[in-house]
């Protein structure tokens, strides 16, 4: 993942980093063959389609209508067409047809041509019926083509390629995550951020796979943040050893769970006005009066100095120059707040 700068087009750098995220993927396991690289029709470039083609991997790219692509869809005989039931859709219970109606068929097609990355695949074309036209004996069909190598058949490989596109919802887990912090003025403090929400997504996926519940493994990121991040605890250094303290309510385990297994919880500390006041006394002579102490006696020598405390007198505070709302501003900054509460 990466900021570019400028005025960028979509496909800027893409041959580069579909190139990283493919060997990054293999390394990790992954076969090249398995793996698909859709897009839509801003990313059918040769560089891109030559870089995907290099490491192996297959592609299904939308690809813009030209004469070289119209005169492929224009060699196909109307009989050539099959029906193809996308996931989803539904009959019309008048006619008994599927409502979403689509047509695929497929050509050989070379794009490309006379460049160094020259590919040859199939040109798969889906038509529809337009909507603006109802006449049937004069019906006037939209072309969807798309080139790919991808060796499913026909329907299914045009059902593959119109799948749901999985980066939208990585993009709304990143707009409703990390990204937050975007835009900014500065152009690095944007590119850093962008790093940093590649690099959350990734920790964040990991740890709701590494869970192996499957609810975790495709939930959205707000709920793995709720359910396995957000979970507020403290870490207490115990004579047992450490221990997580959780609070009373909310998501987690109970208060005084360890770490990963339970155990007894630890000694809450009293509050304040439980605690026992312990009275220091002094031994005194039986013949002497309480709180009265000789003067020429080593006690009184010992003894800490008294103080006599006076009442501090109500001053009033020196003008503000400016308006009452700053004098008032001063006043209560005067005023003794709540406890500072600090979290180790």
């Amino acid at each position: 993942m990466r900021l570019r700068a400028g005025r960028a087009g979509s496909a800027k750098g893409a041959a580069s980093m579909l190139t990283e995220g493919i060997n990054t993927a293999t390394d990790a396991g992954a076969q090249a063959e398995n793996i698909l690289v859709r897009g839509d029709s801003a990313y059918c470039g040769g560089k891109v389609v030559a870089a995907v083609v290099k490491t192996g991997a297959r592609f299904s790219l939308a690809i813009t209508g030209n004469p070289a692509v119209d005169a492929a869809i224009a060699a196909i005989a109307d009989e050539a067409y099959t029906p193809v039931h996308y996931p989803g859709a539904v009959l019309d219970p008048d006619t008994g047809q599927l409502i979403s109606h689509g047509e695929v068929s497929e050509v050989e097609f070379t794009a490309f041509a006379g460049t160094r990355y020259q590919t040859t695949g199939r040109l798969v074309v889906r038509r529809v019926l337009d909507a603006s036209t109802q006449d049937p004996l004069f019906p006037v069909w939209r072309y969807h083509p798309f080139f790919t190598d991808n060796t499913e058949p026909v329907a299914q490989a045009d059902i593959t390629h119109r799948r749901h596109a999985i980066c939208e919802t990585v993009w709304s887990d990143l707009i409703d995550g990390p990204w937050a912090h975007q835009p900014s003025g500065r152009f690095a403090a944007n590119a850093a951020w962008t790093i940093l929400a590649a690099i959350t997504h990734n920790l964040l996926r990991a740890t709701g796979t590494l869970t192996g519940a499957r609810r975790y493994a495709i939930a959205r990121g707000a709920t793995l943040r709720t359910h396995l991040i957000n979970i507020p605890a403290r870490l207490a250094a115990l004579s047992a050893g450490p221990c997580c303290t959780y609070p009373r309510t909310g998501p987690g385990p109970r208060p005084g769970s360890a770490c990963g297994e339970p155990s007894s919880p630890p000694n809450p500390r009293p509050p304040r006005h439980a605690r026992p006041t312990q009275h220091h006394t002094r031994e005194r002579n039986d013949n002497q009066e309480p709180n009265t102490l000789d003067p020429g006696s080593a006690e009184h020598a010992h003894a800490p100095p008294t103080r006599s405390i006076q009442p501090v007198p109500k001053t009033t505070p020196s003008p503000v120059h400016g308006s009452r709302l700053r004098a008032s501003c001063s006043q209560r900054s005067r005023r003794p707040g709540p406890p500072e509460i600090r979290a180790c």
